[in-house]
């Protein structure tokens, strides 16, 4: 296993786990509370009302955000872990 690639892992699993083992702490910690917060506010919105009330349109927009979120976490472990490795 490379290098960059446990980084990359951690941040498939738990967005936010590569910056913390890359020592981004500020990033890991943002990463953490930011799609930990979305995840809880998208679980509110399903579980908190009726089925027919549910508003997909925010559901939605929650889900998009939270993908990218993920998305650049995991880039971002990548990228950072291949630059140390470059230093």
């Amino acid at each position: 296993m490379s290098r960059w690639s446990l980084p990359v892992l951690l941040s498939l699993v738990v967005p936010g786990l590569g910056q913390l083992y890359n020592r981004s702490w500020v990033k890991g910690v943002v990463l953490l509370v930011a799609t930990t917060w979305l995840s809880g506010r998208m679980t509110v919105e399903a579980l908190g009302q009726p089925l027919l009330a549910v508003s997909l349109s925010k559901l939605t927009a929650y889900l998009v955000v939270l993908l990218a979120l993920w998305c650049w976490a995991v880039w971002d472990a990548h990228h950072v872990a291949q630059a140390r490795r470059a230093s």
